[in-house]
């Protein structure tokens, strides 16, 4: 049993090496896609009238006014613990968890349903 255990190993672990390469490739996609959008995301949220004071509250409590790469590791690194953070642009100030959860049941029956229109045709 070990030795078929370690003749799956290789590749079962090149298999997994390349699933997390794509998903670290599709969160930095993602992210790069965010932060090179149009517009600045602490003026969106803030409104044209925000003072310069009330924008760099935003950036420094967002993290907004970090580099980029610390910036990514803050928004990676939780998630990778479960850990959403909270939302800036939906509803700011709720958990993103707590908005998943609340979404989930009806993703989940669109999901189900497309599977069973894909699979009776």
């Amino acid at each position: 049993m070990t030795a078929a255990f370690l003749r799956l190993s290789g590749p079962t672990l090149r298999h997994a090496g390349g699933v997390v390469l794509v998903g670290l490739l599709g969160a930095l996609c993602i992210f790069a896609a965010l932060r090179l959008g149009p517009g600045d995301p602490a003026l969106t949220a803030l409104g044209e009238g925000a003072t310069p004071a009330s924008v760099a509250a935003y950036r420094a409590r967002w993290g907004l006014d970090q580099p980029w790469p610390v910036q990514f590791a803050a928004w990676l690194l939780p998630a990778l613990h479960g850990d959403f953070g909270t939302s800036i642009a939906v509803a700011s100030g709720i958990p993103v968890s707590r908005l998943i959860a609340e979404r989930l049941p009806v993703t989940a029956f669109v999901g189900a349903y497309a599977l069973v229109l894909a699979t009776a045709t």
